[in-house]
């Protein structure tokens, strides 16, 4: 089961790009449809959107039903709409990606830093900053990135910076001081694609530091450090119309790889998904609590998990949060004992610790399952590569698998796995009443 919003297709794009365009409430949107290019989707169809791409074809009455349970009206702004900009203000929200990255390429190259605020969802700042400072590729460079509450931006950018506000639609545009670049996301785009947006965002401001005729970073011609990532784009290239062109045909591809793995992932761990949401609902109507543990930008998952779930009421906390707890920890025991000791302290029978890993195989969390009490508790581990050691660990009760090798794939499908869970809790409570 997932919640998903009925959209009409208008429009289905070239077919090797299985994406078309949809509308909802007079919004039209790019969606992926790999889950049902073969089913004969028509212009005209409706579909049942979800995390962003079709996740199959409906008929009228059961559009009329979703449209009901979601609270639908015509005349609204519809849960895809998008919120007004004041044209007073300097920013501008992103409609084209390779545009704006080969922008961030140039603040970086001339020295600038890119400073991310996320109200209310501090956790996609800090994502994207560790991404940019710490980046999963090898080779790839650290580039300076801050995540800041947006109280603080007057007092953290200066002129030469970038900010990158992540907007929801459920906070007020903040005021924002001089900047270099200033770029916002649509606060109505869903939680998992803005994951795939900002990591592509990534790739291809990586992409354009290889170009130095372009935006003056430090590339050598045919010698790009991430050139794996988009093996046809070389540092020789001189047309920045022909490079935006190879790098949108690029990130498109990006974008279908990851729906068509985030949606493998949705149909592999069906089961699991509804024993972990049942798990969750249990835990909290025996008045426990959800722990959540990650490193990096799983770190950023395990954060995002436990915020969703407090906005649905469940307890839910992570044991990332606290950067004193962390630092006191790894500096006195060790980095492998930052969780095992305060899942020792921390956590009772009967609660559920969720864990998130690209690899499977962090010693950290694996060391936090080692911990007695782990034993006692529901625990769900959700990794890629097939899950590996935590999903083989003799404490890890469920598991949420991503059939992925790439860093940035497996995180995105965790989003869309999150999303998932999110969705299903509290669903047997609703059906009891």
């Amino acid at each position: 089961m997932c919640v998903g919003i009925p959209a009409q297709v208008v429009e289905i794009l070239p077919a090797e790009r299985k994406m078309a365009i949809v509308e909802v409430e007079g919004v039209r949107r790019e969606v992926s449809i790999v889950i049902v290019a073969d089913q004969g989707l028509e212009i005209g169809n409706w579909v049942l959107l979800h995390v962003g791409f079709a996740m199959s074809i409906i008929e009228r009455t059961a559009r009329l039903h979703a449209h009901a349970r979601l609270g639908l009206r015509r005349g609204g702004r519809g849960l895809l709409g998008r919120r007004p900009v004041d044209a007073a203000r300097t920013e501008r929200v992103v409609t084209d990606l390779p545009d704006a990255a080969l922008d961030l390429a140039r603040v970086f190259a001339a020295g600038g830093r890119l400073i991310v605020s996320a109200p209310g969802r501090h956790d996609h700042a800090q994502h994207v900053a560790v991404e940019f400072v710490h980046p999963a590729v090898v080779g790839a460079r650290s580039l300076p990135a801050l995540a800041v509450d947006s109280g603080d931006l007057a007092l953290i950018v200066t002129p030469d910076d970038a900010i990158l506000v992540i907007g929801s639609p459920d906070t007020p545009a903040v005021p924002l001081p001089p900047a270099a670049l200033v770029l916002t996301t649509d606060p109505f785009i869903a939680e998992p694609a803005l994951v795939r947006w900002y990591h592509v965002l990534w790739e291809l401001v990586q992409i354009g530091l290889e170009h130095p005729g372009l935006t003056g970073g430090g590339g050598v011609a045919g010698g790009d450090a991430t050139s794996f990532l988009y093996p046809f784009l070389d540092a020789s290239e001189s047309s920045e119309t022909e490079l935006l062109d190879a790098m949108r045909l690029s990130a498109a591809a990006k974008e279908d790889e990851s729906a068509t793995i985030s949606a493998k992932a949705v149909a592999h761990n069906e089961t699991a998904l509804a024993a972990t949401a049942r798990a969750i609902d249990d835990c909290h109507r025996a008045g426990g609590m959800v722990h959540t543990i990650g490193n990096g930008g799983s770190a950023s998952d395990a954060s995002r998990l436990a915020r969703q779930l407090r906005t649905r009421g469940v307890r839910a906390t992570s044991l990332v949060a606290d950067p004193a707890v962390l630092t006191a920890l790894g500096n006195d025991l060790g980095i492998d004992r930052i969780f095992a000791r305060q899942v020792d302290a921390a956590i009772h029978p009967g609660d559920v610790l969720c864990v998130f890993s690209t690899s499977g195989t962090s010693s950290n969390l694996l060391a936090a399952l080692d911990v007695d009490v782990a034993s006692r508790v529901t625990v769900v581990a959700s990794a890629g590569y097939g899950g590996g050691q935590l999903a083989a660990h003799p404490a890890t009760d469920l598991t949420l698998t991503i059939d992925s090798s790439s860093v940035h794939r497996i995180q995105e499908a965790q989003g869309v796995l999150i999303d998932e869970v999110c969705s299903l809790v509290g669903a047997d409570l609703e059906v009891t009443q």
